[in-house]
């Protein structure tokens, strides 16, 4: 009798670990970067995707929510880090959000979150703001066959590749 094929969105915190996926998305250069975030964003229903800030291991991009006549826009900041995101990282994409006019974003890291700053981005009304850690997004990039594919049963690695035509892939060690 054949084994029913694995999900390819488990739990973050559920048995799949997300290594080397996280590690990759971490070290990722500018392009290859972009060429993750333009199709997950797309997938999402979210676009345009139009670069705003790019600086050292922090990116941030803009997207519509809605129709041309009706949207809503959005920030996504994306942080290329291993330590832990703090309140601070947070405090400081909410002075972003305000000073922009931009009414909810979207806080990305490829590694983990402070307890405080999951709080303070869910106590916040307005702006609103979603908190992503390493393993949650690459659960998400997993969902919507973006960006990542799996290699082996418990291991998913980084797939430019398949998320924009004429990119380089990225190989596992």
């Amino acid at each position: 009798m054949p084994h029913p094929a694995p999900s390819p969105c488990p739990s973050p915190n559920g048995p799949l670990h997300w290594e080397p996926a996280v590690s990759q998305l971490r070290d990722l250069n500018a392009d290859e970067l972009h060429a993750v975030v333009v199709p997950w964003l797309s997938a999402l229903d979210l676009a345009p995707v139009r670069l705003c800030t790019r600086e050292a291991r922090c990116t941030t991009y803009q997207v519509l929510l809605g129709e041309r006549s009706f949207c809503l826009p959005l920030h996504v900041r994306i942080y290329q880090r291993k330590n832990r995101l703090q309140a601070h990282h947070v405090e400081a994409f909410i002075g972003y959000l305000v000073h922009s006019g931009i009414p909810a974003g979207v806080l990305i890291t490829t590694g983990d979150c402070s307890r405080e700053a999951r709080q303070l981005a869910s106590e916040l009304t307005s702006p609103r703001i979603r908190i992503l850690s390493g393993n949650e997004w690459a659960a998400e990039l997993a969902a919507q066959k973006v960006g990542l594919r799996q290699r082996g049963l418990w291991r998913w690695i980084v797939d430019v590749t398949g998320s924009q035509p004429g990119a380089r892939g990225r190989r596992s060690q």
